[in-house]
């Protein structure tokens, strides 16, 4: 599988229209620098970020294609399968969340200011605060949108809760049976607090169906990151 064919160019217009559009201030002698709004600085960084996550998801599948274990207790490259699987499995949670999160630190940047201490905002706390992006209707259909994904709603139950908060011990446990055709379920379950474990276990040869996962994800992810950028590339998102 090929990457996305679109994110040369789409990485080029993004630069394209924040050289033309970010507001500049030009300092006397004996710089004579010019430097950026910090506002349009961070919103073309995440943009660009999210086009990189799209790509990411991409390799994921290579990868996997690359390195299936096909049954064995060991894949290609010489790793157990059920870490392999988890690996996956957070790779693409993260990174399709992450795609997601990025457009929302650029919206939230250039409609709410830059956060202090390098923070920036997620989509969750756009969300939130969407009301207050006010005279752009665009941003707050584009967060209404991806709010309505279904797959924004899988990612969001199998990552962000309770997989969010890193330091709570936690513990998921991925359960399909051999023979199937049902998805793979997901139970929370008590762990040991001595030893808090993201936990697979599995009679399928690729747990918790992370093929699957990335059929819905990528198109979804990919998706949003590019109706986002048709609106950067339009200009209906600029202050």
């Amino acid at each position: 599988m090929s990457g996305p064919g679109w994110v040369g160019e789409a990485e080029q217009r993004l630069a394209d229209v924040f050289t033309r559009v970010s507001p500049k201030a030009f300092a006397g002698p004996p710089t004579y620098r010019v430097t950026r709004d910090p506002a349009y600085e961070v919103a073309e960084a995440n943009l660009r970020w999210a086009i990189w996550c799209v790509e990411s998801l991409y390799q994921l599948r290579d990868l996997i294609d690359l390195d299936d274990a096909r049954g064995d207790n060991v894949t290609p490259l010489g790793h157990r399968t059920n870490p392999v699987a988890m690996g996956h499995v957070m790779w693409a949670c993260v990174t399709a969340m992450g795609a997601l999160d990025r457009v929302a630190a650029a919206f939230g940047a250039l409609h709410l200011g830059v956060k202090a201490d390098d923070k920036v905002h997620d989509f969750a706390e756009l969300y939130g605060h969407r009301s207050e992006v006010k005279d752009c209707e665009p941003v707050r259909q584009w967060l209404r949108d991806v709010n309505a994904d279904d797959a924004y709603a899988d990612v969001l139950g199998l990552l962000r809760h309770p997989m969010t908060h890193r330091t709570t011990p936690m513990a998921l446990y991925g359960r399909a049976y051999l023979g199937s055709s049902a998805p793979p379920t997901w139970e929370q379950r008590p762990p040991h607090l001595d030893a808090p474990e993201f936990y697979i276990g599995t009679t399928r040869d690729r747990s918790i169906g992370v093929v699957e996962l990335l059929a819905e994800v990528t198109p979804s992810a990919e998706r949003h990151v590019r109706d986002a950028l048709a609106l950067v590339d339009s200009g209906a998102v600029f202050p």
